[in-house]
């Protein structure tokens, strides 16, 4: 048996392969991790299934507190702040809109700029995106304590292609990652590449590359009324000659916070804001509405509908599989509705009043998944 056969007469046979690699990024910066460890080096093609994200704050180690830590709300919580110091409580609870990604193989962009890990596919498993997993914090106790519970301090994302690409010996498809804030924690984020060792050339020599745009709106307060934002013409683009196959939109909520009060703020840096993951957005799902037309003004999406009814609730998603000619675009406009206006104690509408964490805002992080055919030259 030889390399990439099977038992002799049988012909190539197809088996897996999975590369690695990984880099710490500081916030506001971008980098390449090791090129070296994604390049093909099999001798043979590749074809790419999955890409992984797992993204880990730089910090002290979570275990250094008990799991029945109990913090006294009489005391400044010194002894809570003195054992975990930079770690991802001055920092996030979610990385997938903190952390983007720009992938290039060979001559073909892959992504229309940065775009944020959780807008490459759709939620598999929510509890997997969160950084940090709270549970009986500060809440649903009686008395002057409350207990603080540990959990995980990774988080891991996934875009799973549409089609195989394909990869030729000695080739990377090299990413581009970007620490885009808000928080001022360090993050080092691994990116795995799941494949399987091909040793055919796509047939008949075309190859179905995909493609990936998104908008991000401005951020909106809680206490601010309606107000509205547009995506550019460029924004949700097929900026190709041939028809761009759009299988999906993801639709995410990117909620901001900012810590207030004794409590949280012996918790959190009150300097540093903090990314609250999706999941928690309750609040702002349906506050926060969309409507949507394409390049000649057609209605796509007519009326100001809530976000949570375009996206869904578990997958943050809208399967939509169609054509988008070239030049063809969609153009969102992003509003928010003229709801109550909230104050830090209507806050407690999406579960967060209790922790004293105030001033929160969202934006629309939004993505067009798709892939388009070209002709292999290599």
């Amino acid at each position: 048996m030889t390399a990439g056969r099977g038992i002799a007469g049988e012909g190539p046979t197809i088996r897996p392969h999975v590369m690695r690699a990984e880099t710490i990024l500081s916030p506001g910066a971008h980098k390449s991790p090791d090129s070296a460890a994604l390049i093909n080096q099999t001798g043979e093609p590749l074809e790419l299934l999955e890409v992984r994200f797992g993204l880990y704050p730089v910090g002290k180690d979570i275990s250094a507190l008990p799991y029945d830590h109990v913090l006294d709300y009489d005391d400044s919580g010194a002894d809570l702040a003195e054992a975990l110091p930079n770690t991802i409580l001055r920092g996030a609870a979610a990385a997938g809109s903190m952390i983007a990604c720009d992938f290039r193989l060979g001559k073909w962009e892959l992504t229309g700029g940065p775009i944020p890990v959780w807008n490459f596919g759709p939620a598999l498993n929510l509890g997997e995106e969160c950084l940090f997993d709270w549970y009986q914090y500060f809440g649903g106790l009686s008395g002057s304590t409350s207990h603080f519970g540990q959990g995980a301090v990774s988080a891991f994302y996934r875009w799973t292609l549409d089609h195989p690409l394909w990869i030729p010996p000695e080739v990377a498809m090299v990413p581009t990652l970007f620490h885009l804030g808000p928080t001022d924690v360090p993050m080092r984020v691994g990116i795995t590449y799941l494949c399987r060792i091909c040793p055919t050339k796509p047939d008949p020599g075309v190859m179905k590359v995909p493609y990936i745009a998104h908008w991000r709106s401005k951020s909106w307060h809680a206490e601010d009324r309606s107000s509205a934002d547009e995506s550019s013409k460029a924004a949700l683009m097929n900026r190709w000659k041939q028809p761009l196959r759009v299988e999906r939109f993801v639709g995410r909520i990117a909620q901001v916070s900012q810590p207030s009060g004794e409590v949280a703020t012996a918790l959190y840096d009150p300097k540093v804001p903090f990314q609250l993951d999706d999941a928690q957005a309750g609040y702002w799902s349906t506050r926060l509405r969309l409507t949507m037309r394409d390049a000649a003004g057609g209605h796509v999406i007519r009326e100001p509908t809530p976000f949570r009814n375009v996206f869904g609730s578990r997958n943050r998603a809208w399967p939509c599989q169609h054509d988008l000619p070239p030049g063809g675009f969609y153009g969102i406009r992003g509003l928010l509705a003229n709801d109550n206006v909230a104050s830090s104690a209507g806050a407690g509408d999406y579960g967060q009043a209790t922790t004293g964490i105030q001033s929160t805002q969202a934006a629309m992080d939004i993505s067009m998944v798709g892939w388009r055919k070209v002709q292999l030259d290599f």
